[in-house]
């Protein structure tokens, strides 16, 4: 009888000392795959895998997921990847001590809109609602098409907001909460097949023709008349406020302009250099000028203390041509539109990023200052901070 249970327990051993050697033999192997690896910003994106042992699919594995930093993408237990900030992380699918390790990017995009806006203005509304671009107008959060007022075929189709709620369209206003005109035919303010330069800031309007008067225009419908020579305008911006016009001309001079007066606050050159663009700072005494050498095609942004009457920080070039120069709502940001693409700094004019693109035109901050809107070939929104 002892022989038998001195047998039995040995075969009970050998046994439970095979089984795990099975196991062991046993090939686990974990594919997975994600349905995009480069995510948009608010975007997301389903984890695709299969486990198999042996060879064998194995049917309802055990899988788990994970993510290298939940700042950039997190993921469900579903699988389900979500992107939450820009930059690089790793996804990682286990199953049975097994793993599959997945790179994911999120970019600065947000949407992108197809069409023909080269040259068209872009802005955006107050309450962070809408954003137009040409003379069509669309939902901030999306893309999705609210409503278009004319066909984009003309530069001059451009529609801008102020904080009255106004949109100015072709020189004249309606009110873009209801899409209905107001008055359209009595306040045509200004001509939009002559009228070169048009800008709108805190209710007050700017347009003027090429060799000619501008003319600037309140939210009240009161007219302000700029006298100045015969020579043609390169560039022109009103300050935050609307209280200073700037404007650059061939002659290389750049004029400031009291737009409840008319008259000439301050007029000067920058080392023969012509200015190409103008933006004003919150404060309204600094402008961001885009210049370029009469004779050379050296293009730099200058910070000028129009104070001081010196330049104090020279940024951007130095090479491809500048457009625009737009500073975020809240001063923290500043991008560069060039031929390249966009730069964009910080306050200090320390430079951050770059976003590379071809053939834009036109660009403007969000009011919230997150996002930025970039129009050309299309329309695309992209996070910036």
């Amino acid at each position: 009888m002892k022989k038998i249970i001195r047998y039995f327990v040995l075969v009970v051993l050998l046994f439970s000392f095979v089984t795990p050697v099975a196991d062991a033999a046993s090939k686990i192997t974990v594919s997975a795959k994600l349905s995009k690896s480069t995510l948009k910003y608010n975007g997301s994106a389903k984890v695709n895998y299969s486990v198999k042992k042996n060879g064998k699919i194995v049917k309802k594995p055990k899988v788990s997921f994970s993510s290298s930093n939940k700042k950039i993408v997190t993921v469900s237990s579903k699988g389900v990847v979500k992107s939450k900030n820009v930059g690089k992380a790793y996804v990682y699918v286990k199953a049975y001590g097994e793993k599959a390790k997945l790179p994911v990017t999120v970019s600065r995009k947000v949407w992108s809109i197809e069409g023909k806006y080269k040259g068209r203005k872009v802005d955006t509304s107050f309450g962070n609602k809408y954003v137009s671009a040409g003379s069509s107008l669309y939902d901030l959060k999306n893309g999705h098409l609210v409503k278009s007022f004319a066909k984009n075929s003309s530069k001059s189709n451009s529609i801008f907001f102020s904080k009255k709620g106004l949109v100015h369209y072709d020189g004249s206003i309606f009110n873009y909460y209801n899409f209905k005109f107001n008055s359209y035919n009595k306040f045509k303010l200004f001509n939009p097949n002559n009228d070169y330069f048009f800008d709108v800031k805190n209710g007050v309007s700017y347009a003027s023709q090429n060799k000619s008067k501008g003319k600037v225009v309140n939210s009240d419908l009161d007219v302000v008349e700029i006298d100045d020579v015969e020579t043609g305008r390169n560039a022109a911006a009103l300050s935050v406020d609307g209280s200073i016009l700037a404007t650059s001309y061939d002659d290389t001079r750049v004029v400031l302009n009291d737009t409840k007066t008319g008259n000439v606050i301050k007029e000067f050159k920058i080392d023969n250099k012509e200015v190409r663009s103008i933006t004003f700072t919150k404060d309204n005494n600094k402008l961001l000028l885009s210049v370029t050498n009469v004779d050379e095609e050296d293009f730099m942004v200058y910070v000028y203390d129009t104070d001081k009457n010196v330049v104090l920080k020279k940024f951007g070039g130095p090479y491809g041509v500048i457009g625009e120069v737009k500073i975020s709502p809240d001063g923290k940001r500043i991008a560069l539109l060039d031929m390249r693409g966009v730069k964009m700094y910080d306050s200090s004019y320390k430079l951050l990023y770059e976003l590379k693109m071809i053939d834009k035109t036109s660009m403007n901050f969000t009011k919230d200052s997150k996002y930025l809107i970039v129009a050309g070939g299309d329309v695309t929104k992209y996070y910036v901070k």
